[in-house]
């Protein structure tokens, strides 16, 4: 096998591994390689620069999706009584959804600062 090959072999498990995790130190590690050897393949290798891309576009939207599902569905929360578990309740996000209604309504929603002399 061609050096390669092997070399797109592991870049590819990388590329899975961090769609997986999100993360590059994570990821590095699930496939056994040095974390810098991510950085040196992005500074030489145009092909996997734009793999690399799409990959952090699918975990955007799989971060995303997530932070929808907690903004709206929220998470289920243990509710403890003199130390023990007597239930749970649904837990909603705000600051979450506050981001959401941000980065999709930005005109709507953004920060407003003003300045008076």
């Amino acid at each position: 096998m061609a050096t390669h090959e092997i070399s797109r072999g592991k870049q590819q498990a990388f590329l899975r591994a961090f769609v997986e995790t999100a993360t590059i130190t994570a990821a590095a590690a699930a496939v056994g390689m040095d974390r810098r050897t991510h950085y040196d393949w992005l500074r030489a290798d145009a092909e996997y620069r734009e793999a690399f891309q799409s990959a952090e576009q699918s975990v955007a939207d799989s971060l995303e999706a997530e932070a929808i599902r907690r903004a709206r569905d929220g998470v289920e929360r243990d509710v403890y009584y003199k130390g023990e578990v007597v239930g749970t309740e649904r837990q909603l996000s705000d600051t979450l959804l506050i981001f959401l209604l941000k980065g999709h309504r930005p005109d709507k929603f953004k920060d407003r600062h003003q300045v008076t002399a």
